[in-house]
């Protein structure tokens, strides 16, 4: 399992965690020389927001891991011209009428779009999500849809007034179900395969043109299912020309 670990920490931590993250993923990196660290301490976030350079004495993971709502591309390349890596996340935010998923009173197919053209459009080296079956309340419910479908036990208020957050999963009788909105992240990630593939074929520009038909920005977007099904219809036919 080693060419697929990594060492993960200082979830969204701040300025004063940081000389203490470079110790111990320094002292990680002399232990397990091949063995990527990623956190989403603030650091990136700070480089984004231009209130640290982006400099060698803060450079200590190999994978940073920056909010959507703060990503910025450039700041991303100056990461990975040191070697490193750039992810994004949501989490509570950002929020409507922003992009993400976390919340189910969103539109479902924000998984979609975030997972699929919004990642490749922004070039992103992965996606992190917090968790996907958070059963805070309930723990020994399993739902049984043959007889109801009103779990008032079956707690997935997140915190903070996000209700569904880290929950894409349900436990079932005998069997994990998933959620609508699980579905939709997995199209996003069948849409993302198919661009980067496209993009192989034909080059970036091509695929650009026809991505932000949709998808501009993360700000910036369509919601429509007919259009987004009429952008992959279009990358297929790009792939198929080549």
């Amino acid at each position: 399992l080693f060419d697929g670990a990594y060492v993960y920490g200082f979830d969204e931590c701040e300025g004063e965690f940081y000389s203490g993250m470079r110790k111990m993923y320094l002292d990680l990196k002399r232990d397990f020389p091949d063995l990527p660290v990623m956190t989403t301490a603030r650091t990136f976030n700070d480089f984004c927001n231009g209130l640290r350079k982006v400099s060698d004495d803060l450079i200590v993971a190999d994978w940073f891991c920056g909010s959507m709502g703060t990503y910025r591309t450039e700041t991303a390349d100056a990461v990975r011209q040191r070697g490193c890596k750039a992810w994004w996340y949501t989490s509570l935010g950002p929020t409507y009428p922003k992009m993400n998923f976390a919340n189910w009173e969103y539109p479902f197919i924000e998984g979609r779009l975030v997972l699929g053209c919004c990642t490749w459009l922004y070039r992103t080296d992965g996606f992190l999500f917090w968790h996907c079956n958070n059963w805070k309340g309930g723990r020994g419910a399993l739902l049984d849809f043959s007889s109801d479908t009103f779990f008032p036990e079956f707690n997935t208020y997140g915190s903070q007034g996000c209700p569904g957050d880290g929950v894409f999963l349900y436990p079932g009788q005998g069997r994990i179900l998933p959620s609508i909105r699980l579905a939709n992240i997995r199209d996003g990630e069948e849409d993302w395969e198919c661009l980067h593939l496209a993009e192989l074929k034909a080059g970036r520009d091509a695929v650009e043109r026809i991505v932000r038909t949709a998808v501009r920005s993360k700000e910036d977007f369509s919601r429509s299912h007919a259009e987004l099904q009429a952008v992959r219809r279009r990358i297929f036919d790009l792939v198929d020309e080549q």
